[in-house]
């Protein structure tokens, strides 16, 4: 018995080679930053709104 091992073909080895990763600019802040700021804003709600504090 022989032992075959596959090979990628020309498309998977294409496809691997022209993929590129775009990034973004630091023009502001993220996502991240707003999602920190409504955590923060929703905190404050519920502890305002929370009865016996």
């Amino acid at each position: 018995m022989t032992d075959v091992t596959p090979t990628p073909t020309t498309a998977t080895q294409t496809a691997a080679q022209t993929t590129a990763t775009t990034t973004t600019g630091d023009s502001g802040p993220g996502f991240t930053a707003v999602v920190a700021l409504l955590a923060v804003l929703g905190a404050a709600v519920l502890a305002v709104r929370r009865p016996g504090s």
